[in-house]
């Protein structure tokens, strides 16, 4: 069953978030009042447990797990986003105006990662492939690629070959 995104802040929505993750951003901010010192961007992405918030960051990351703590938010960990081809922490509210929630934000019911049909040789293909990421990424830097594309490029590639090479 395929469930109808939450509305009550959709306008807002200009990013193209999870809707479920946006409403849950927008509500809170709702509930901290127009005084609060968290912008919708630095509360999702702290919300989220972003990567690069982690690294950069991981004050504001323990502040928004309060802030979630406090309201009522869970943060859900390990769910695979099929979109992203990771996990993600996706957030929750528990409050009795929250929307229904589809199976993927359940732990227990988290969308499994799909898995291409491929045979013996193409997962051998993957794991000679992902020996030369490194070669791949030293090309990309001499290129001059910055710093973000060369991470975002050899991310990619590698979660895509280990998943083949299964």
């Amino acid at each position: 069953m395929t469930l109808t995104p939450p509305k009550q802040f959709l306008d807002s929505n200009s990013r193209n978030n999870d809707p479920w993750d946006h409403d849950a951003v927008c509500w809170m901010l709702e509930q901290l009042g127009p005084d609060t010192e968290w912008s919708y961007h630095n509360l999702f992405e702290c919300g989220r447990r972003q990567a690069s918030r982690l690294r950069s960051d991981l004050d504001r990351v323990v502040d928004a797990a309060h802030v979630c703590g406090r309201l009522g938010v869970e943060q859900l960990t390990d769910l695979f986003d099929q979109k992203r081809g990771k996990t993600v922490v996706r957030l929750r509210r528990t409050d009795p105006d929250a929307p229904e929630y589809p199976a993927y934000y359940d732990g227990s019911a988290a969308a499994q990662e799909q898995h291409m049909a491929t045979d013996a040789e193409d997962r051998q293909a993957a794991v000679r492939l992902i020996g030369l990421l490194a070669a791949y990424e030293a090309e990309l830097v001499e290129s001059g690629k910055s710093r973000n594309t060369v991470h975002t490029y050899v991310d990619r590639a590698e979660r895509f070959l280990r998943r083949v090479a299964g």
